[in-house]
């Protein structure tokens, strides 16, 4: 889960654009039995990425809802989001400014360690392993942002 290129712009002022699958929509045209075998497999590929390069993988299936709270949680102000869909590709395309708090390295990580525990099954030892091998993830791609 890569958050820190998130966490790395709430510490400077900048604005963001980014574009990422529909989740839902791209649910919705697999789960109907109408949909064509085509359809389905081009948004099955476009939910979990065409992985030919690192950024072509996709981790998270976002909705409209989760970016935005997502956003709001590392304080960003939307200032636009649109859909657009492109041969049986749909997205969600986000423009967000830094708003002017200041988070610091360290809350960025209780707010990372917060919204990953969303995440878990359950506060089982096994589940809160996860919770820590995540976070260490998390530590090792700030090391290499800072």
């Amino acid at each position: 889960m890569k958050f820190v290129f998130i966490m790395f712009l709430s510490i400077f002022p900048g604005i963001l654009h980014i574009e990422v699958p529909d989740f839902n929509k791209s649910a919705q045209i697999i789960l109907n039995p109408l949909t064509t075998n085509k359809a389905k497999f081009v948004a099955l590929r476009h939910i979990f990425g065409s992985n030919e390069a690192s950024w072509a993988n996709h981790y998270e299936g976002w909705s409209v809802k989760r970016l935005n709270h997502f956003f709001k949680i590392y304080q960003f102000n939307i200032i636009q989001t649109n859909k657009s869909h492109w041969r049986g590709t749909h997205n969600i395309n986000v423009i967000a400014q830094k708003n002017n708090q200041i988070l610091t390295t360290t809350t960025a990580k209780i707010i990372t360690k917060q919204y990953l525990n969303n995440y878990l099954v359950d506060q089982s030892v096994s589940e809160l392993k996860l919770l820590t091998i995540w976070i260490k993830m998390y530590d090792q791609q700030l090391k290499k942002q800072i």
